[in-house]
């Protein structure tokens, strides 16, 4: 189980999950407002966000 809450997706480039609002600051995982059914889920999207996440840090080196 998760519990709702966490930074608002419409402060994120959705793309990078940088904040809008705090250049440099990516926000992934747990930490975002987004939840799903059981079983799985959850887990995909923490990993699908930090891998977001270590490409657009990885692109900028």
């Amino acid at each position: 189980m998760v519990t709702a809450g966490g930074l608002s997706l419409d402060q994120l480039n959705m793309k990078t999950m940088e904040s809008k609002n705090a250049k440099g600051l990516y926000i992934v995982g747990e930490a975002l407002d987004l939840d799903g059914d059981t079983g799985g889920y959850n887990i995909q999207m923490a990993f699908t966000t930090g891998m977001i996440a270590a490409e657009d840090l990885n692109s900028k080196l």
